[in-house]
């Protein structure tokens, strides 16, 4: 099954990658190949290209990101990847909800 991976970028600097591909293509592949979402060991990827590696996680479970700011950080990870439909989105998101202390429920239809 392997790994996947999740890759903020923050549009103000494409314009860095386009003038340095290579370079940035280099530090990827290194940063996602060390496995590490450390914004310190991933500093010239993030400080030059504004790319930042949010997630390096096996395919078989699911994470809940957030981004802004010019940031994105995980919010939950979570052994499964069953998220493709709405019955299993919901089941994801009572989870977060329970490993933050909260019991979410729904509205009912008026």
């Amino acid at each position: 099954m392997g790994f996947n991976s999740v890759l903020f970028q923050n549009n103000d600097t494409l314009h860095n990658i386009s003038d340095n591909p290579q370079r940035w293509a280099e530090l990827v592949v290194r940063a996602l190949g060390s496995g590490t979402t450390s914004k310190e060991r991933n500093s010239d990827l993030y400080h030059e290209f504004g790319t930042q590696v949010v997630a390096v996680e096996h395919s078989s479970g699911t994470i809940i990101i957030a981004s802004g700011g010019g940031h994105a950080s995980i919010l939950g990870a979570y052994s499964g990847n069953a998220h493709h439909n709405d019955e299993e989105r919901i089941k994801i998101i009572k989870r977060l909800a329970e490993d933050h202390g909260f019991e979410l429920t729904s509205k009912k239809k008026r």
